[in-house]
């Protein structure tokens, strides 16, 4: 369609009152500024999200996202060269529309020059389902697909040195011979993708074009992980983010890991590269709990850790904390496993897992001591259990975290109740004011718990040491569940008096 054909009239706002043809204004004839403003509004939702309702959304969002770019592309040459940039700066991957990994490979293979756009990736799973068309290389395809492999940058150097450490490790599942210019895993990708149905191809593929990628969700797969982590960007980008869905049959085991890169180096794909090296995310855990960090040699310069999983146990959430060491922001999430979000796949084929709580109790005190290396560097944490399926005796002592005192750069503090105060089968409620519990420089409390007097108790001991003890207090949220209303206004205007807004939910006694 010509740009002569494309016209934007005001008859569409009628509150300006008739209009005549002369006020018709072609989009050829509109500033590039303006029509860039309009399309930056077409922004994707980065990242996988916990809750199965929230990430269906999200996903229809970027679905309709999409198709808006794409179309607008299909309008006239001028908008095609403005939104084409837009368009490409992330790939989706969608159920219904699976195929689409392989036609986006051949696009940038066609046209190398659009994979500079690409900063985002997202991939729910390496398998088509037996409707689609399968995706193997035919004989004539090899030769290409060997060249732009070639052409790719990776990171040799690395998997040498990798594997020289770890290839005594029960548990490595490398193969890597010193006249190899790609890492075995890689190939060993391309016979599997010579199976009907696989898309691992595909995606290497994509991985091995772009130079500027930045953020990645993926489900977790040791070839796509080993993809990413020996890959080697350009020196301007590097991985930043990554969400990592670490059984992508079941939509509850999500890590999302970020770090900020530098010149030539990603802290991101150090980690992605320890990670990699295991075919389940957790055996390097579960599996050899044994094997000492110096074994490992991890020493992430992370900057933050989210944890969203069903059955997470402490020593799991422990081993990636100590092989950190400047965290700023940690976020650990036992998520809920209803029927609903048991049901939930990414893979229409796949089946639901067995749900079965935690293996062994949560030891928070164990998670508040690993916190601990993070004194001097964490700015934010949220601890919250409320949602877990951990089967807990009621006759059971459950320790909390521990004072947080320490903690010199902690603003903003989210955590349930029982991971602030524990759970003593001796003591009616908690003992300790909240002021021994929390650093001096909090600005931002939530507490999730259930309200009773044990809380409104804590909530008056606060007041008088808002001022001295914790100086930097802003806020306290304590809504989760309904106060009193009588209660919830006196509080409310007290700590209002102290220069804290208090947050509560109240209802009528």
């Amino acid at each position: 369609m010509a740009d002569a054909d494309i016209v934007i009239s005001s008859q569409c706002k009628p509150c300006f009152g008739p209009v005549k043809d002369a006020d018709a204004c072609y989009l050829s004839l509109l500033p590039d500024e303006l029509l860039l403003c309009i399309i930056s509004y077409l922004e994707v939702v980065r990242g996988f999200l916990p809750d199965p309702e929230a990430e269906s959304v999200r996903q229809e969002h970027n679905a309709r996202t999409v198709r808006a770019l794409y179309s607008m592309t299909l309008t006239c040459r001028k908008l095609h060269a403005i939104t084409t940039p837009f368009l490409y700066t992330s790939f989706i991957q969608t159920q219904k529309h699976l195929d689409a990994t392989k036609l986006f490979q051949t696009t940038l293979c066609r046209q190398p020059t659009l994979a500079k756009h690409v900063k985002y990736l997202e991939i729910l799973t390496t398998s088509m389902s037996s409707s689609e068309l399968p995706v193997s290389c035919s004989t004539s395809e090899w030769g290409t697909v060997a060249r732009w492999l070639a052409a790719a940058s990776w990171n040799i150097p690395n998997m040498r040195a990798l594997f020289q450490r770890n290839k005594s490790l029960p548990w490595y599942a490398w193969s890597f011979e010193e006249n190899e210019t790609l890492p075995a895993a890689l190939w060993e990708a391309f016979g599997r993708s010579q199976g009907e149905g696989s898309l691992i191809l595909p995606i290497i593929l994509i991985i091995a074009l772009v130079d500027n990628l930045g953020e990645v969700a993926i489900c977790h797969d040791i070839f796509l992980s080993s993809a990413l982590a020996f890959r080697r960007f350009s020196s301007s980008a590097g991985l930043r983010c990554l969400w990592l869905m670490s059984r992508p049959s079941q939509h509850d085991a999500m890590i999302t890991i970020k770090a900020q890169p530098t010149a030539h180096h990603s802290p991101l794909q150090d980690y992605i590269r320890e990670i990699c090296t295991s075919v389940k995310i957790r055996e390097i855990l579960y599996e050899h709990p044994s094997l000492s960090q110096n074994q490992l040699n991890w020493n992430a310069a992370l900057e933050e850790l989210s944890f969203d999983i069903y059955d997470m146990e402490s020593r799991f959430i422990c081993g990636h904390l100590e092989r950190c060491n400047a965290l700023t922001r940690v976020s650990i999430n036992w998520i809920s496993h209803s029927t609903k979000s048991a049901s939930y796949s990414y893979s229409e084929s796949a089946q639901p897992i067995d749900i079965k709580p935690p293996n062994k109790p949560i030891e928070l005190a164990v998670i508040g001591q690993a916190l601990r290396k993070f004194t001097s560097t964490l700015q934010s944490l949220r601890v919250d259990t409320l949602d877990s399926g951990w089967l807990v005796d009621m006759e059971t002592d459950i320790p909390a975290l521990g004072s947080l005192r320490d903690f010199t750069r902690l603003a903003n503090l989210e955590v349930s109740g029982l991971a602030l105060w524990g759970d003593y089968n001796s003591l009616e409620g908690p003992d300790e004011r909240l002021s021994s519990l929390l650093p001096s420089s909090i600005a931002s409390l939530s507490i999730r718990t259930e309200w009773d007097d044990d809380v409104e108790h804590a909530l008056h001991m606060l007041l008088p040491d808002c001022t001295e003890l914790l100086p930097n207090l802003k806020r306290v949220d304590c809504s989760w569940r309904p106060a009193p209303t009588a209660i919830a206004d006196y509080l409310v205007l007290a700590f209002q008096e102290q220069g804290v807004d208090l947050i509560l939910d109240a209802e009528e006694d």
